[in-house]
């Protein structure tokens, strides 16, 4: 959904498929079916991709990630993992993570200083937004200030799937849809 609607407005968009490839269908009865460190891998391999071709501006790109996709958007942030996954050459513009579980934090919360934004679900019973709440001030504590969230009302955790934030209005969730630009 988020590459199409992306697409359509100038941006191009890799959608990396951390489960597929793997043998793996899904992961919510067993998480050890693809580790954390498998999709940070996933991400730092996206950038070096994209920033490898040259219709890319490799200072603009994003990262943008649901549950464990938003683990990994939160962990390409964060200087400590970025150090542990061998990444530090690269750099995303922002990350989104959307719904993530915040249970994996690293010690040190610095981040590179490249915006964060936390879309987080209200009523989410699956990775209940405390954790996140906490980790936010971390990172801003720990001096990126461009930390940011929005608290969606009333949604659970894949409140996305069934077009919960494509059917919201602008004014009802008070942020921009898209995030980036098309120059």
């Amino acid at each position: 959904y988020y590459g199409q609607i992306l697409a359509t407005h100038g941006i191009a968009a890799l959608v990396v498929d951390s489960f597929a490839p793997r043998g793996v269908r899904r992961t919510v009865d067993d998480q050890s079916r693809v580790w954390p460190t498998q999709h940070y891998s996933d991400a730092v391999a996206a950038f070096r991709w994209l920033a490898s071709q040259p219709w890319v501006d490799a200072s603009r790109i994003l990262v943008m990630g649901m549950s464990r996709g938003g683990e990994a958007a939160l962990a390409m942030a964060v200087e400590g993992d970025r150090r542990r996954m061998l990444a530090t050459d690269i750099r995303f513009a922002a990350h989104v993570a959307i719904t993530p579980a915040c249970s994996i934090q690293h010690q040190d919360a610095r981040t590179t200083g490249a915006p964060v934004f936390f879309m987080l679900a209200e009523l989410d019973d699956y990775t209940p937004i405390g954790k996140c709440i906490d980790y936010r001030e971390r990172m801003r504590a720990a001096g990126n200030d461009n930390v940011r969230l929005a608290i969606y009302p009333g949604v659970y955790h894949t409140y996305e799937l069934t077009g919960g934030i494509a059917s919201m209005s602008a004014e009802r969730i008070d942020i921009p849809l898209i995030i980036g630009a098309k120059e």
